[in-house]
């Protein structure tokens, strides 16, 4: 039985009135946590178990995430606005409006933002004077309260006449802003913070720091990369990544090389790694010297005189001492073996993040010894089962060498994040696209709305979308825009002492142009990541002028709003980020 059993059950059994009359009478009170999480069946038991006069809810719509577990808000806020403020009502409306956890310019920052974007009509709740956020902590006399941060990454090439290396120049959208949230960590490290619980100011460190990202796919596995590559520790609880790991992948290589060498990918994949140090030039001349299909065929053939000849025989020598041993030992002693033949264990001790990666090299010696134990023996058959894992797209979770409790940068959902707070919360991946996908369906399925099917005309064999589907397809569209709204409330409000929002745009001036319109629900409905948000309120602030700067409109007083809250603007060219990687490349090789 799941969870949702349990509730249907629930319901069943409650569905018998002298049952739920038993209940009723055995619960004095009934409290409700979370209330804007609830759903309909919840709604049901809830309501079958309390009297009249005994239930007490709490909670926060804005906060209201869980649509996709069927979480229904407007549950909360059918009470919201029929709920009474007088006191001498049953049912009564009683407002929390103190913030105990952030800073006084992140709860305005804040507000700002969500006050101009976040309505009834766009976001499921009025952001007024009773939604908004106030001070309740104490943040000490003479406390200089932190800027909040918006870094924006231009990934538009600009023209650039220094030559860099490929794996600078091919950087991806991902890639570029986890170097530039690196880089960002790096500096708030020189910087101090202010620590409650001592009264006074302290040197930040690893472990007041948390990412948090819309989704884990995709990029906590490229910022654990980039954060391990710049030689900060990160921490990211995440069943993922294992498989793609550097040190894996190869050395999952070099086992299919061993099982068929007839794999030129495989096959090309070991040659270039830094245990043969195969160049791409001498793999050319190979390839140019052979006409035959496969590359391991091209390999055997090669009949030049030299150095390169010589490798290649070293390499063929290896490679049949390898595939004889695989046919007698166990796979954990083959795999033992490779490690000191090829030096791979100091190789991948020596690179960056070299215990993390030690670590996932224990964990793959760990399970070629249970698979062994299993019915299943031998190399060909482990790499087939390490294929399915590959193919069913399970895989598994990176070795665990630190802990949460770590001095460490933490990363997380921000679906994870939820209840938590942090000292410093960067919030990145607002360049990314909303997830719509569920607007696309064929046939579209609302609540309250019902089925929208497209219309089918079997005789010219076509099909179009039809009224009912074009209105069901805009509640749900509206209703998702909400909810990744009310995402987006719940991270920034995760922040005790500092907030940094991190995005990536295509072109600023282009970005700059659409977030210059109208700030009017219809417009705010055409956003496409949660960034056309913040910069749409943002160059209206009275520090949005990095923004304004690329506009091609004038602004006038009018159109500029003074807010209490202070923020701190900046747009990061995708080709500055290449120069202090290109920079950092260099000094390291002087060193």
């Amino acid at each position: 039985l799941d969870f949702n059993d349990l509730e249907h059950l629930a319901l069943k059994v409650l569905s018998h009135e002298k049952l739920a009359e038993e209940y009723r009478q055995r619960f004095s009170y009934v409290f409700v946590d979370e209330y804007q999480d609830s759903n309909q069946v919840q709604e049901a038991i809830i309501n079958l178990v309390k009297k009249d006069d005994n239930l007490f809810m709490v909670g926060d719509v804005k906060q209201s995430i869980y649509r996709f577990r069927l979480a229904d808000p407007t549950l909360f806020m059918e009470k919201y606005d029929s709920f009474s403020d007088d006191a001498r009502e049953m049912d009564r409306r009683i407002f929390l409006r103190n913030n105990f956890r952030s800073t006084v310019n992140i709860l305005e920052a804040v507000n700002f933002v969500f006050r101009n974007v976040m309505s009834k009509s766009f976001g499921e709740i009025e952001y007024d004077d009773d939604a908004a956020l106030y001070p309740g902590k104490d943040c000490g006399e003479g406390i200089t309260p932190e800027k909040a941060e918006l870094l924006i990454i231009d990934q538009q090439d600009m023209a650039e006449d220094t030559e860099m290396p490929e794996e600078i120049e091919e950087l991806n959208q991902i890639q570029l802003e986890a170097f530039a949230v690196a880089a960002r960590i790096k500096e708030l490290l020189k910087s101090k913070i202010y620590d409650e619980g001592t009264g006074s100011y302290r040197d930040v460190t690893y472990k007041d720091i948390v990412i948090l990202l819309r989704t884990n796919k995709n990029w906590i596995e490229v910022f654990t990369e980039v954060l391990t590559a710049e030689g900060i520790p990160s921490y990211a609880d995440v069943n993922s990544g294992y498989l793609n790991a550097v040190e894996i992948s190869m050395f999952l290589n070099l086992l299919k090389v061993i099982d068929n060498p007839r794999q030129d990918i495989e096959l090309i994949s070991v040659l270039r790694s830094p245990v043969f140090q195969f160049s791409i030039e001498e793999m050319a001349s190979i390839r140019l010297n052979s006409s035959e299909k496969y590359f391991y065929t091209a390999l055997v053939s090669y009949r030049e005189e030299g150095e390169l000849k010589q490798k290649i025989a070293e390499f063929l020598e290896d490679l049949q001492k390898w595939q004889r041993m695989a046919r007698y030992l166990p796979l954990e002693e083959l795999i033992w073996q490779l490690m000191l033949d090829t030096g791979y264990l100091y190789y991948v001790t020596a690179m960056p993040g070299g215990t993390q990666r030690m670590a996932n090299i224990r964990l793959l010696f760990s399970r070629a010894k249970n698979f062994e134990a299993s019915t299943m023996h031998g190399l060909f058959n482990f790499l087939r089962f390490m294929e399915k894992i590959a193919a069913s797209q399970a895989d598994i979770g990176t070795a665990k060498t630190l802990g949460e409790n770590d001095n460490v940068v933490r990363m997380m959902s921000i679906h994870k994040s939820k209840g938590l707070e942090f000292p410093v919360v960067i919030l990145s991946g607002l360049g990314k696209q909303f997830n719509l996908s569920d607007t696309r369906d064929n046939i579209l399925l609302h609540k309250d709305l019902g089925l929208g099917p497209r219309f089918v005309d079997t005789g010219l064999r076509t099909y179009s979308s039809t009224i009912l589907r074009n209105t069901i397809r805009e509640k749900i569209k509206f209703e998702n825009l909400s909810e990744e709204m009310r995402i987006l409330y719940v991270a920034t409000t995760r922040a005790k002492e500092k907030l940094i929002i991190t995005g990536s745009v295509k072109g600023i001036e282009k970005a700059v142009k659409k977030w210059s319109k109208t700030v009017a629900p219809y417009n705010l409905a055409q956003a496409k990541c949660g960034l056309d948000w913040f910069g749409t309120v943002l160059i209206r602030h009275q520090d949005g002028e990095a923004l304004r700067e690329k506009s091609d409109g004038e602004w006038g007083e009018n159109d500029i709003w003074p807010d209490k809250s202070s923020w701190h603007i900046k747009i990061i060219h995708k080709n500055s980020i290449k120069l202090d990687l290109q920079k950092n490349a260099n000094k390291k090789e002087q060193l």
